[in-house]
């Protein structure tokens, strides 16, 4: 067992208002870049239980958690600091197994501009008692507070004030378009704790991811099924007031097979994708 010393977690490193939505407990640096994370299971929130299920926005928050405290705790990002996210991988085993739940991260490229970070990947394997659960990978860019600004003036001017209020009591849902197969409008409640746990200026790249899984699950139509693997690619920011639709389409037209596969994409009011991804469901 590695003696290097477990440090406690702050919500900070992890992008969090809510301390019970912080689900990594503690951390380490065993060597150079690479950490450990000891994990928590959730209580409460948007995450389903369900007979130990591995609910795929749970591993989706633990890789987006994961991915950010790495920032900051291997490569010093200052707090205050934007990680923007151009790419999630996940990928997850049907079940959440019992056992202590921890993540091991390693950097895959790493760009610094002198001494300072400016995007790298995380590669993220998750386990319960050693096993393997869960994989995912993140790929960040890095900047500062002032180029952030400078990035979202544009888009904070350009877009038209909408109601953005789900139909349903869930945070999020998804209203069926007339006439089209498979495509439906996301509308989601910006008082929702999970997805606007803190200010943001956009739409959560996870409230998107969201949309995506609910999609491609409805587009199954296979009772109890669920993603099982994702790798999405995230072209620009969704801006608050835009209106979204997701759509999707199946590429695995094979009879029989227990996993579907389907191209899935977010488009804007412009039509153009924001979200473009692979979803697996089984």
């Amino acid at each position: 067992m590695n003696g290097t010393p477990w440090v406690a977690m702050e919500q900070h490193l992890v992008h969090r208002n809510d301390e019970r939505s912080v689900l990594l407990e503690a951390y380490r640096q065993p060597d150079g870049h690479d950490v450990e994370f000891t994990l928590k299971r959730p209580v409460g929130g948007p995450f389903s239980m369900d007979d130990d299920a591995a609910d795929p926005l749970l591993v989706a928050e633990y890789l987006r958690q994961t991915t950010i405290a790495y920032g900051h705790v291997a490569w010093g990002v200052p707090v205050g600091w934007a990680f923007i996210m151009g790419r999630m991988e996940l990928r997850s085993d049907r079940s959440l197994p019992r056992g202590a739940l921890t993540a091991a991260v390693r950097a895959v490229d790493p760009k610094l501009s002198g001494r300072a970070l400016r995007t790298v990947t995380s590669d993220v394997s998750f386990f319960a008692d050693g096993a393997e659960f869960a994989r995912g990978r993140g790929a960040l860019k890095v900047v500062s507070k002032a180029v952030y600004s400078r990035l979202r003036r544009d888009g904070l001017n350009t877009m038209p004030v909408r109601a953005t209020r789900p139909t349903s009591a869930s945070a999020l849902s998804l209203d069926v378009v007339r006439g089209a197969e498979n495509e439906w409008d996301i509308r989601f409640d910006e008082r929702d704790p999970f997805f606007f746990d803190h200010h943001v200026d956009h739409v959560p790249g996870m409230l998107l991811f969201d949309a995506v899984r609910r999609a491609s699950v409805l587009a199954a139509g296979a009772p109890r099924s669920e993603l099982r693997a994702f790798d999405g690619t995230f072209t620009r920011f969704a801006e608050l007031h835009e209106p979204l639709r997701v759509r999707v389409k199946r590429t695995d037209i094979v009879k029989g097979r227990p996993r579907r596969h389907y191209e899935a994409e977010v488009c804007g009011q412009d039509g153009a994708a924001i979200l473009v991804a692979q979803a697996e469901v089984e």
